[in-house]
């Protein structure tokens, strides 16, 4: 396989890595998501809030989004989670496609 194709399969492989990556990491550490604030949060509610709710045997994770007086904007939980995708896709998927590229060129020298 050439360099380029082993690069390009590695970052498409990466898309569902890192999406259940983050679901898993978001579900056990979810205070994560209240890293996203910055970008969902508008000027008067400036503190983030990760709710969980207990539904059944599953539970909901919500952003709040919560002003000075206690006012609140719901900012839910799947623009918090594509975020959060996009920075472990963004960090991991380099990486990985580099060291997959620098173990084939290791492989190549060592054969020739």
């Amino acid at each position: 396989m050439s360099p380029r194709r082993a690069a390009l399969v590695t970052l498409a492989a990466m898309v569902p890595i890192t999406a259940v990556l983050t679901l898993v990491s978001s579900s056990l550490v979810p205070i994560q998501v209240s890293l996203t604030a910055r970008w969902l949060c508008d000027a008067p509610y400036t503190d983030p809030f990760v709710v969980s709710d207990r539904v059944g045997k599953g539970t909901n994770y919500t952003l709040y989004c919560t002003g000075s007086r206690g006012e609140r904007q719901n900012a839910g939980w799947m623009d918090p989670f594509l975020i959060t995708w996009a920075v472990y896709y963004l960090i991991l998927s380099p990486i990985t496609s580099l060291t997959v590229l620098f173990r084939k060129a290791l492989y190549r020298t060592g054969n020739e």
